[in-house]
């Protein structure tokens, strides 16, 4: 169940958003992609390697490579489940509301609005919350202490990408209206 989780996320929330992007603006949004220190691409792999750990354990348990270390049945599938939908809705949203100020991780533009409107009105970061609660709920739907650590670079990877890299920019770009 948890890799047709991930494999929603990735279509959804990865691939829909560069889609998405590109109807709206005729670029894929990596026009401007570049790390702009070791420390961004330090933080950038380490998400990359929270979200890839987390989809090879999905696959391993797909395949009985490796097994649940809990059974919560079916009332842990259906908790896992509300959960990553709930997570994979806010992080949809959150894309959608942010329109064509949508960046790739590793772009620094300058030229994009700051959005203040629909969830990024009651939070900052609704797409990474968003993301966030996904994946707690994919914990839920294959309970193992490895998705657990995996889950804890990518939660520990998006915490310092926002309070070290993307606030700043944006305090630099956007000033007092941020």
């Amino acid at each position: 169940m948890c890799l047709i989780a991930n494999i929603i996320f990735l279509i959804v929330i990865m691939i829909g958003r560069i889609v998405m992007y590109y109807r709206l603006t005729g670029k894929w949004g990596l026009e401007n992609f570049s790390f702009d220190s070791i420390f961004s691409l330090l933080v950038s792999t380490t998400l990359t390697i929270g979200w890839i750990g987390m989809f090879v354990l999905s696959i391993l348990d797909y395949y009985q490579y490796l097994y649940p270390q809990y059974k919560f049945g079916f009332v842990g599938d259906i908790t896992g489940w509300i959960i990553f939908g709930f997570g994979l809705m806010m992080a949809s949203k959150g894309q959608t509301q942010m329109g064509t100020s949508w960046q790739f991780a590793g772009s620094n533009s300058n030229k994009t609005d700051l959005i203040t409107h629909g969830l990024f009105q009651y939070s900052r970061n609704p797409i990474y919350t968003g993301v966030i609660i996904s994946f707690i709920g994919c914990i839920f739907l294959f309970p193992h202490y490895l998705m657990v650590i995996f889950f804890s670079f990518l939660y520990l990877s998006i915490y310092v990408k926002i309070r070290y890299i993307e606030e700043p920019h944006l305090k630099k770009v956007h000033g007092l209206e941020y």
